[in-house]
């Protein structure tokens, strides 16, 4: 009997360590598949953050949500595990305006997670593994890097008329932005621009200007105006140079005489 009950206890300790081993083994699978999705969604939002990075300027002048799937096979991803992507509508928040993408891949069927396509807000469900890919960075430095440049124009511009003004001996009441209302310039002189026109239909160094900034950081021609927005009547005199951002949102920088 002693026997009979001894085999049965290392039966059962046997059968207990082979359980704790396969749940060990079941385990260190299951964690094994989940670092590699994790390592697969991260990958998969990094190529469609960098798509979004190259392609800002006509993803975000569309109000609509971008097609996902487009998006996906532009960025070089492979859709796997279930993958799921879905995009913003257009967001403005001030002067900024973009989408926001996110990639998820579901724990279960049906999968409850949720995405607010006017708000860009993801709600996953539990223990969802998720990215989300915003432009609101992405623009916001394009932004700032436009006001740069503007800045940058503007200041080549103030140059130029601090520099007319000391050749014409200091007379503060002349306006060399612009000729005058007859809008015949000289050499050397600023042209009539009365409406925006595009920096690089000017001759800027016929008008005695140091070549000015061309585009903004989304490629698009900056432009300029010495009538339109500008004080033309009374010192300070000034001009104008500005950007329209893809989404519509005027970027502007006056160019002010110096008094």
């Amino acid at each position: 009997m002693i026997v009979l009950w001894a085999a049965i206890v290392l039966a059962l300790v046997g059968f207990t360590w082979i359980l704790g081993v396969s749940n060990l083994q079941a385990q260190a699978i299951a964690n094994r598949q989940s670092a590699t999705r994790a390592a697969y969604l991260r990958q998969s939002a990094e190529a469609v953050a960098a798509w979004y990075a190259e392609n800002q300027a006509s993803v975000d002048a569309t109000a609509a949500a971008p097609a996902v799937a487009d998006i996906l096979a532009r960025a070089g991803v492979v859709p796997r595990y279930g993958l799921r992507t879905v995009a913003s509508q257009r967001i403005v928040q001030g002067e900024l305006a973009y989408h926001v993408l996110v990639l998820w891949i579901p724990g279960g069927n049906p999968d409850p997670s949720a995405f607010d396509v006017a708000t860009g807000v993801f709600s996953p469900g539990p223990a969802v593994p998720y990215e989300v890919v915003s432009g609101a960075g992405v623009q916001a430095k394009a932004v700032q890097h436009t006001r740069r440049v503007l800045t940058l124009a503007a200041a080549q511009l103030e140059q130029y008329f601090a520099a007319r003004m000391r050749v014409g001996g200091g007379d503060i009441t002349v306006n060399h932005f612009r000729p005058d209302s007859t809008c015949v310039g000289a050499a050397g002189t600023m042209p009539c621009v009365d409406a925006y026109t595009d920096v690089s239909l000017i001759d800027w160094r016929d008008a005695g200007v140091d070549e000015l900034p061309l585009t903004d950081a989304w490629g698009q021609v900056l432009q300029v105006s010495n009538l339109a927005d500008s004080s033309t009547t009374n010192p300070p005199y000034s001009m104008v140079i500005r950007s329209v951002a893809p989404w519509g949102t005027v970027l502007l920088s006056q160019a002010v005489q110096r008094l």
